[in-house]
């Protein structure tokens, strides 16, 4: 696959219809928000937005998994604890709803963390390190790949 010249990507993105947010007194009026209380968050999100997405397009496979790692360790103190890790699980499957195949029970948050922990948790001591979840992500191709595919060609 050819990576696209400067001129193609101009090309490209001179035809692609722009979303227009709707103006901030309209956004202040439905929401709880001040107009300078938006433009701050806004700021905000599109810093920590791009920040992300340049960690996860362009970054090295040690950037990648630090990002993750980050996703579910929620106190940023090192380490990932089962608490930790079913909270954000359980997030993630309330986000996909009726989603999932097959149905979940009570107990599938629970059963995904532990299998989770057993394959990371290499020293068994009831946390998730970086340099853990590291080499386990590196240890085969297929993880690899799947996290290399997250780059841009453009």
């Amino acid at each position: 696959m050819a990576l696209a010249n400067e001129e193609d990507m101009e090309a490209f993105f001179s035809d692609v219809v722009r979303y227009r947010p709707q103006e901030l007194n309209q956004l202040a009026s439905v929401t709880k928000f001040s107009r300078r209380e938006i433009q701050h968050i806004y700021r905000g999100f599109k810093q920590e937005f791009l920040s992300s997405l340049s960690l996860v397009a362009r970054g090295s496979l040690h950037d990648k998994i630090a990002w993750i790692f980050s996703l579910y360790d929620i106190n940023h103190d090192g380490f990932i604890t089962k608490h930790e890790m079913t909270e954000v699980v359980s997030a993630i499957y309330e986000l996909l709803g009726h989603a999932i195949e097959p149905v979940l029970d009570a107990g599938s948050v629970e059963r995904h963390v532990n299998a989770v922990f057993d394959l990371i948790d290499t020293n068994g001591d009831g946390v998730i390190t970086l340099d853990e979840m590291e080499r386990w992500c590196t240890r085969d191709e297929g993880n690899t790949k799947s996290l290399d595919m997250l780059n841009t060609v453009w």
